[in-house]
């Protein structure tokens, strides 16, 4: 595949223009069709997952949705809407939702992360949905139930409640810990449910893991973080796991606190599934109001690495600050300063975020990609996609040109598996940044962007 390649050797020229992206194709949906919801309320939506389902060479996109009161556009405690699953169709040459597949979806109040894979026992598909019930500045906020989705070719075979508790899972890793051929699951609680306010239904607000146990069970145990340091305990946003040979490293992204610092920990994790701490990485001196972790990604493309993106909480998630971290010997090094890093220091007059709330990376043919997405609008020129250049992670200028990546369009970029070749997929409003009513929140455009060579 020679589309990063070629673009990374451009990346210097003067001519180099992002316009070399150009949308393939594009795809117009009805959200509020699509989803079943037959509400009054506002319809929100991100791309939380691309993963082949059906295993024919084509990825397909998961959508996590949430409904906002229409007056208020907070987040509403009585509304649950099911999330969206469009299938590539190699016949038609179209991405299309299965009617069928929509109906057998769980409702859910907001699913934070959602995981694809393949359950080797079984040779089924399986979506693993984190969904933490109502978001902060809500009460009360009891948290909600996980779900785990079986498919086998393009059917919904199964939904179950791994394990029957409400918890605010704000953070999902993942591994095959004990090598069965299915992922475990480690569930990173934030803790906000309110033992006072929730009475109904059994809760949690510690981080637990779901070790697989055959084909359709789980056990359920709860993580130990030990501390090497006394003092209050951290919880974390984010979190990824990365085996290198017969260890696994957990790192977590410590959500904001005035008790606790912020940064990055990390962990070896036993067989057993048990933690022990190895380091601690502090957060960078510039990201200083109220900074939290968003995202935590693994990284092996080059070296065993992890990449976790940092923003400032105290004006809603803006500000931008991309840590990585190398193991080099038997340490983890913070290499942060080979990241171009963008507005780290926001400044107070900008009324829009610039974080990531999902980072994503893909190797072609020896060049590393990131991509930064977030499903609210970004501020204008902030940049969504990353270039590896030897040591260097380099950001790519959006353009107004061609596949324009600007903070109405093209938001939410990820690399899919399209056949015998690799895209990016991205969506914009319908509407775009002057919405006509009725559309701001329920029209969709899909684009599938390829690379000029």
């Amino acid at each position: 595949m020679r589309f990063l390649s070629l673009f990374s050797m451009l990346l210097f020229l003067p001519t180099a223009s992002f316009s070399e992206f150009y949308n393939t194709q594009s795809f117009k949906f009805n959200m509020r069709e699509a989803s079943g919801y037959s509400g009054n309320g506002l319809i929100g939506w991100s791309l939380m997952e691309v993963f082949d389902l059906n295993n024919d060479g084509f990825d397909d996109l998961i959508f996590g949705t949430y409904v906002n009161d229409e007056k208020t556009n907070l987040h509403s405690p009585t509304e649950f809407i099911r999330p969206v699953v469009f299938f590539w169709n190699k016949q038609t040459g179209l991405y299309r939702i299965q009617k069928d597949v929509q109906k057998k979806l769980p409702k859910l109040h907001w699913p934070r992360r959602i995981k694809g894979s393949i359950n080797q026992l079984t040779g089924n598909a399986e979506l693993f949905i984190a969904d933490h019930g109502l978001d902060g500045g809500h009460a009360p906020i009891c948290g909600a139930k996980n779900k785990i989705v079986t498919f086998h070719d393009k059917k919904v075979i199964n939904v179950s409640t791994p394990f029957d508790i409400n918890d605010y899972s704000h953070g999902l890793a993942f591994t095959d810990l004990n090598l069965d051929g299915r992922l475990d699951y480690f569930i990173l609680n934030s803790p906000f449910i309110s033992r006072e306010e929730c009475k109904q239904g059994k809760y949690t607000n510690d981080s637990y893991m779901l070790l697989s146990k055959g084909e359709d069970t789980f056990e359920r145990k709860e993580i130990t973080f030990k501390f090497k340091s006394y003092g209050a305990k951290p919880y974390f946003d984010s979190g990824a796991i990365i085996r290198v040979f017969d260890q696994n490293y957990f790192v977590g992204g410590r959500g904001y606190s005035e008790k606790t610092k912020s940064g990055l920990d990390i962990f070896e994790i036993n067989l057993d599934g048990k933690f022990k701490q190895k380091q601690f990485i502090p957060a960078p001196k510039i990201m200083a109001r109220k900074p939290s972790y968003s995202e935590v990604i693994s990284d092996n493309t080059s070296v065993p690495a992890f990449f976790a993106g940092l923003a400032e909480t105290d004006m809603n998630w803006r500000g931008r600050y991309i840590q990585r971290l190398e193991l080099k010997g038997s340490e983890f090094i913070d290499v942060s300063n080979n990241v171009e890093q963008i507005n780290p220091q926001r400044q107070d007059s900008e009324n829009m975020p610039d974080w990531c709330s999902v980072l994503s990376i893909a190797n072609w043919n020896g060049d590393d990609y990131l991509s930064c997405s977030t499903h609210t609008p970004y501020l204008q020129s902030r940049p969504k996609l990353y270039i590896r250049e030897n040591n260097q992670i380099l950001a790519i200028p959006n353009t107004t040109q061609s596949a324009s990546f600007n903070e109405w369009d093209n938001r939410e970029l990820n690399i899919i598996r399209h056949g015998n070749e690799n895209k990016l997929v991205a969506w914009d409003l319908r509407a775009g940044p002057h919405p006509v009513k009725g559309e701001a929140w329920e029209g969709i455009i899909i684009n599938i962007i390829n690379y000029r060579p």
